[in-house]
C-alpha cells in the first residue's frame, strides 16, 4: 500500500470536475496494480490507466494529497519509481535523483538520513532535486528501497545500480 501512495504523491492527475482521474506509466503491471488499489474501476490502455466515477478519484485525490507521518521504505520506492532516475558514466560515476516540490525533497532527505543515506537536494527548475551521488549512499538506497519485491525500476533499472 505505501507503494502505491508514494507512486500517487508523485503522479496522476485528479480533474474532481469530470470525476476523473488519469496516470502514465510504461510498466502495464504498476498500472493494473494501481487500478485494483483504486478500486478496480478504471481501465489501462496502453501506458495510461483512467478512473472514472467518485469511488476511484476520490481515493485517487485522498492518498496523493495525504498527510504524511513519516515515509516509510515502501513509500520512497513508489515515488522514485514515478520519477525518480539511475544515471551511470562508464563504471565510475553513479547518480540517483529523484525530483519534488521543496518540502517533500528534504522530508524524503530526512527519512533517508534515519537510514545512513547522505543526499544533497538543490532546486532544479521550478522543482527540487534529491541526489544521492555517493557510491556507498546508493547502495544503501537500493537496499532500502529494495526490500520488497515488485516495482518497475528493479526490473528495469537494477542492472544500473551494480556500479
Amino acid at each position: 500500500m505505501d507503494y502505491f501512495i508514494g507512486f500517487l504523491h508523485n503522479k496522476g492527475y485528479v480533474n474532481v470536475d469530470r470525476m476523473e482521474f488519469r496516470i502514465q506509466c510504461q510498466d502495464k503491471g504498476v498500472l493494473e496494480q494501481l487500478n485494483i488499489f483504486l478500486g478496480g474501476n478504471g481501465t489501462v490502455r496502453g501506458d495510461i490507466l483512467r478512473t472514472y466515477g467518485e469511488e476511484g478519484v476520490l481515493k485517487a485525490l485522498y492518498y496523493k494529497e495525504i498527510e504524511l507521518d513519516g515515509l516509510s521504505a515502501g513509500f520512497i520506492r513508489g515515488y522514485f519509481d514515478a520519477n525518480g532516475g539511475v544515471y551511470v558514466r562508464g563504471n565510475k560515476y553513479l547518480q540517483v535523483t529523484i525530483t519534488a516540490d521543496k518540502e517533500m525533497a528534504y522530508a524524503l532527505q530526512d527519512a533517508l538520513i534515519t537510514e545512513g543515506i547522505e543526499s544533497i537536494v538543490k532546486p532544479y527548475k521550478n522543482s527540487h532535486q534529491l541526489v544521492i551521488s555517493k557510491q556507498t549512499a546508493a547502495i544503501r538506497f537500493r537496499s532500502y528501497i529494495y526490500q520488497i519485491p515488485v516495482c518497475r525500476m528493479e526490473k528495469n533499472y537494477s542492472k544500473l545500480f551494480s556500479v
